[in-house]
């Protein structure tokens, strides 16, 4: 009778996790140095099509490049690939590829895309953890050139002419940093949703907007100036609400890259 209990208790594990989400990563297990290879990362039994987020921790020295993300925004800064859906496929299966290269003093054996996936599920979140692979980086048939470094010389004297009137110097055009503002986009639904109610739900202070994209009610809050304080407002929430939520950008009302908000932000400076 035992027996029969424990192939039952199995039977049921057995189902349990065939009905998880699971998601792998396939990766050469060798690559020359300089040379670009194909990451690989798989989802099957995916049962929900809300918020989404893959992190993968990517070696030093490495750059990465999206190839097929089935519709994720791609980001990839601080050694870390991250793809976000505001939506995922409606499929139970799919695969995502994108491109990774080692600079081409690599050399040695590396372990990547260690991480994992969130996701909403219902008024929740969930996650999947992903573990790291090891690649061996072979040295690189390509001469690596070493550019001269610039020998800086003292100037030539010259004859200056000082006018009797003020001299002006040109100013620089910079871009207003004022213009740009980041928010938290905390939800996506087909229907349309009460402000007022989202406020009370999530206990959000911040003012609300609404957008319309792709047939998608898109609500975001919140009129951050500095990134920084978009990002600890974006985990604040999510502690407090286990709610999956990301950082945009907007620029004079338009949404853009996270990105390229900070590059103008900087540029201003």
């Amino acid at each position: 009778m035992l027996k029969y209990f424990y192939i039952l208790l199995l039977v049921l594990i057995f189902n349990w996790a065939s009905g998880a989400i699971q998601v792998g990563m396939k990766i050469p297990a060798t690559a020359e140095a300089g040379v670009a290879f194909n990451v690989q990362v798989s989802f099957s039994n995916v049962d929900v099509n809300g918020f989404a987020r893959l992190m993968q921790e990517i070696p030093a020295g490495f750059t990465a490049t999206p190839i097929n993300i089935e519709g994720a925004t791609f980001y990839f800064e601080n050694n870390t690939v991250k793809l976000i859906w505001e939506k995922l496929p409606e499929k139970p299966k799919f695969t995502i590829t994108y491109e990774l290269k080692s600079s081409l003093k690599s050399n040695g054996e590396f372990a990547l895309g260690k991480g994992q996936f969130d996701f909403q599920k219902e008024s929740s979140s969930d996650k999947v953890e992903v573990k790291s692979k090891k690649i061996n980086i072979t040295k690189s048939t390509k001469p690596i050139v070493e550019l001269p470094k610039e020998i800086k010389k003292d100037p030539l004297p010259t004859e200056t002419k000082i006018e009797a009137t003020t001299l002006k110097t040109p100013s620089k055009t910079t871009i207003n940093s004022s213009n740009i503002l980041f928010r938290v986009q905390f939800q996506a639904s087909s229907a349309k949703q009460n402000i007022n109610d989202l406020k009370q739900k999530y206990s959000i202070k911040e003012n609300i907007y609404e957008e319309q994209v792709d047939g998608m009610f898109k609500y975001t809050y919140g009129d951050f100036k500095n990134i920084d304080e978009a990002k600890k407002s974006s985990s604040d929430f999510k502690t407090r609400t286990s709610v999956l939520n990301f950082v945009l950008a907007y620029e004079n009302g338009k949404r853009i890259s996270v990105k390229d908000a900070l590059d103008k932000i900087n540029a201003a400076k």
